[in-house]
């Protein structure tokens, strides 16, 4: 079980998410959730920064919720950890 303070991380798995390539093409790509590790609300809407699986903490994105489909469990972890629900 995790205490306050720590990153869901869903007992070490991974869950898949989308996270927009830096490519001319602009197509969506599918990248692991290791982790959330912050919410905020920047323009009025609830976005999340995401830790990607195998890449580095100056590769995290912030990422909406309707960008994390893919990854319920640790967004679900995150938000009742976090007393969002």
């Amino acid at each position: 079980m995790q205490t306050e303070g720590e990153s869901s991380t869903a007992n070490d798995q991974t869950e898949t998410g989308a996270k927009m390539s830096k490519d001319k093409n602009k197509q969506s790509v599918e990248y692991d959730v290791e982790s959330i590790i912050f919410h905020e609300v920047i323009n009025g809407s609830l976005v999340y920064l995401i830790k990607w699986t195998d890449c580095g903490m100056d590769e995290c994105t912030w990422e909406p919720e309707k960008n994390l489909k893919h990854c319920k469990k640790i967004l679900s972890e995150y938000k009742t950890t976090k007393r969002l629900l």
